[in-house]
């Protein structure tokens, strides 16, 4: 899966021409963690600081799977 259609350099390159920053990026945890290497790299290049992981996936929501879940 691509992880984004428009290149992280372009991005980085509209936010510098609108004056504009990037605080963090978001995305859903089946998202990022396969590609997590990919998404320190956007978000470093982008100047953020933060990386938010949402929306426990399905298979985590029982007691068993959310304590799963904290240790992925």
């Amino acid at each position: 899966m691509d992880f984004t259609e428009v290149p992280i350099g372009f991005i980085r390159d509209a936010l510098e021409e609108t004056h504009l920053y990037c605080v963090g990026t978001q995305d859903y945890y089946d998202v990022v963690v396969p590609q997590l290497g990919k998404v320190i790299e956007m978000n470093d290049l982008w100047g953020g600081t933060y990386i938010c992981v949402s929306g426990i996936p399905e298979r985590y929501r029982s007691r068993e799977g959310c304590l799963e879940f904290t240790r992925s």
